[in-house]
């Protein structure tokens, strides 16, 4: 798991994870809040709607969601009842809200919320999901995100260096507590290798240039001439 853990407190427990996108979704968000008080931080899926690109239409934050009563009103002030547990083509859980087609078809305001025959919205599962999702969209907009994110940077050279020399994508053994002890061995070998390559300070690598960069210097080096 591509995960790098902050800032510890006095228990040991992670205060705070840095993760990619493909750990951080909603229901995830939520939990590590509610139930492991844990700081997840990583970037989360934008809302690629077509309403979401201008300021004009009608996006999810302009709803009006009432979960305890499990109603939503549209900004035409149209209110539906939610349709339970319903499933996206990726097999995750939301809710489903449905306005009618008559509705939709009638109301002035229809160009501004959906290109269909009637709005569908999918929401998800619960309340605390939702709220993390969109104070995760919003949060990863600012430069404190960035600049909490950034510390992730150096994460993937040792999981590409455990997966090279230790072979961690392969499970040797069955039995968690098995698996747990080949995590930690090939953990603590490879803390001694780096210990040992920071101490003799070998020759680093040098960035590879692209072939895109090496055009655009020559590009300038001619005009400066």
């Amino acid at each position: 798991m591509t995960f790098m853990r902050v800032e510890l407190n006095t228990n040991c427990a992670p205060l705070q994870h840095v993760g990619d996108m493909g750990y951080v979704e909603a229901c995830v968000l939520a939990e590590s809040q509610t139930r492991s008080q844990v700081d997840l931080v990583g970037p989360v899926p934008p809302d690629v709607s077509w309403q979401a690109k201008d300021a004009e239409r009608f996006d999810h934050s302009r709803f009006t969601i009432h979960w305890e009563a499990q109603r939503v009103c549209c900004p035409a002030e149209e209110v539906r009842k939610t349709r339970g547990t319903s499933y996206d083509r990726h097999g995750k859980a939301g809710v489903r809200v449905r306005f009618p087609l008559a509705t939709c078809q009638a109301c002035p305001l229809r160009a501004q919320g959906t290109q269909s025959a009637a709005r569908v919205l999918m929401l998800r599962p619960n309340e605390q999901a939702y709220r993390a999702l969109q104070e995760a969209r919003q949060r990863q907009q600012t430069p404190e995100f960035r600049k909490v994110y950034a510390r992730r940077a150096g994460v993937e050279g040792p999981i590409a260096q455990s997966v090279r020399t230790c072979e961690m994508r392969r499970a040797r053994y069955i039995a968690s507590k098995k698996l747990r002890l080949q995590a930690l061995l090939p953990a603590t070998a490879l803390n001694v290798l780096r210990a040992c390559a920071w101490l003799t300070e070998p020759t680093h690598a040098c960035t590879p240039t692209s072939r895109t960069a090496s055009l655009v210097a020559s590009a300038q080096q001619a005009a400066a001439a």
